[in-house]
């Protein structure tokens, strides 16, 4: 295939730092004939950019991505741990939250080679852990159809209006690791050792809301149908909403919660040539390609942020992260006291 995506200089340097990354692990065989790899990502994701990127890089390297879609990552974690002592799978993209909990496995992943880890510098911070690299990042946002809303939504507490009755689909518990109850909860006074209010708030939000969703498909028909105006999502469902004609603007209220989704490593044969992948989707113009066709913020400092993000992009000052280890260790907790007391 032809190169159709680095050039130059950069392709020199960035050809230059795949090459310098080590086997992941002295017992794994030599991995230089390796010519493909297969990877763990979700379906949309991997046909909106991670295909051309896949393309790109068997250019550049001679070796080939095979995907291998998840409706979810729960639903990709439960495969990679059912296949036992041979994955299939060499890179698995999920979520920050779960990844952070998957990983501490020894048998099924290994630590990120330096050659990956020595790229932090050039990314936001928290984009790089041990076992685990962020492939873009997003903030948790609200979305709605300025043919249904009036007022531009421009606070958390907005959705507690009740302009918004009947109208709101919000992720569940277990969707986006519990950041509806956390946004709840500083909403209303609380926090995530203070987990109380949250709870309290999506009961007085109840009124509002149509639906509390699992699936962002699911979500994106309610909106594109008119069944809900608003729906608190990431940046990148608005772009799906747009590419299918329906006119939606995006408010993204402090404090803004963050997210990651990651890539993780899985110990295969394959593992130096997974590496190389990962490396791959984190430089600059792998990250320019993310932020353009999935409408998510690049975590490479140097790649430009999509037009269309860039007045939704939060302050810094603005935005708040989660320890994921309390969330790992609450949220299933969490989900019971929700199904118990607010979903039925």
């Amino acid at each position: 295939m032809t190169n159709r995506f680095l050039s130059g200089a950069t392709r020199r340097a960035v050809l230059g730092a795949l090459a310098a990354i080590p086997l992941v692990a002295s017992a794994l065989p030599a991995a230089a004939d390796t010519d493909e790899i297969y990877v763990q990502i979700w379906g949309t994701t991997w046909q909106s950019a991670f295909q051309d990127i896949a393309d790109r890089f068997e250019d550049e390297t001679g070796i080939a991505v095979i995907p291998v879609t998840q409706a979810s990552s729960s639903e990709g974690l439960v495969r990679l741990q059912s296949a036992g002592e041979d994955p299939e799978i060499d890179v698995w993209f999920t979520t920050s939250s779960l990844a952070a909990r998957a990983t501490q496995n020894d048998d099924l992943f290994l630590d990120l080679p330096a050659g990956v880890t020595e790229m932090s510098g050039d990314l936001v911070d928290g984009a790089v852990a041990p076992r685990y690299a962020a492939a873009y990042y997003y903030p948790m946002s609200v979305i709605y159809r300025t043919d249904m809303v009036d007022e531009p939504v421009k606070t958390w507490s907005d959705l507690w209006d009740k302009r918004f009755e009947k109208s709101i689909a919000i992720p569940d518990i277990t969707t986006y690791a519990g950041r509806s109850l956390l946004i709840s909860a500083l909403a209303n006074g609380g926090s995530i050792d203070d987990i109380d209010p949250g709870f309290e708030g999506l009961k007085s939000l109840s009124p509002n809301v149509v639906m509390f969703y699992s699936s962002d498909a699911t979500a994106r028909q309610a909106l594109a149908q008119g069944e809900v105006s608003t729906l608190v999502a990431t940046p990148a469902q608005a772009k799906r909403m747009r590419d299918q004609g329906v006119e939606v603007e995006v408010a993204t209220p402090a404090p803004t919660p963050m997210l990651f989704d990651v890539m993780t490593l899985v110990d295969t044969p394959r593992a130096d040539a997974a590496a190389k992948f990962i490396a791959y989707v984190l430089s600059p113009e792998s990250q320019a390609l993310i932020s353009e066709r999935l409408n998510q913020f690049p975590v490479s400092k140097t790649a430009p942020v999509a037009e269309a993000l860039q007045a939704i992009k939060p302050d810094p000052e603005n935005t708040v992260s989660f320890d994921e280890a309390k969330v790992n260790a609450s949220i299933g907790e969490w989900n019971e006291r929700f199904q118990r007391e607010i979903a039925q």
